[in-house]
């Protein structure tokens, strides 16, 4: 845990006079503090900044809320799980080099694997790329 640094308090102000700190600072060449002049208002336009504020408007009376209608249910899809397998690096190369040149994942390449030696997958299942919908344009 860090300690927290010691603060001391602020000096009581110097006994000097601007034009003295105004004459270090030019010295120094530590520029001047200049605030602008208040610009009178436009002709025709009366001191609006000096007006009190609207009274805030009422809030709206407190209703009973529309009912909303519930969120047609979603299908709910099977739970994945993970499973991991040891392959010769080789194999592994080659399949991240097939799912690029798809422009697929390598998850898609195997499950196109198992579809093709027999395993019955759910079309659903068989997405390209997990990470966006079929329905967006893929970008080139």
């Amino acid at each position: 845990m860090t300690q927290r640094p010691t603060l001391h308090p602020v000096a009581v102000p110097l006994g000097v006079d601007d034009e003295a700190l105004a004459r270090i600072n030019k010295a120094l060449g530590i520029p001047a503090l200049v605030t602008p002049a208040a610009k009178p208002p436009p002709a025709g336009q009366d001191m609006a900044q000096d007006a009190p504020n609207p009274e805030p408007l009422p809030s709206p009376s407190p209703k009973s809320p529309t009912p909303k209608k519930p969120a047609p249910a979603a299908k709910l899809a099977p739970p994945t799980v993970k499973l991991s397998v040891t392959v010769p690096g080789y194999v592994s190369d080659a399949l991240n080099v097939r799912a690029a040149q798809e422009r697929s994942t390598a998850r898609h390449i195997v499950m196109q694997g198992l579809v093709a030696i027999g395993f019955q997958i759910d079309p659903a299942d068989l997405v390209p790329d997990g990470r966006r919908p079929e329905h967006k344009p893929k970008r080139r």
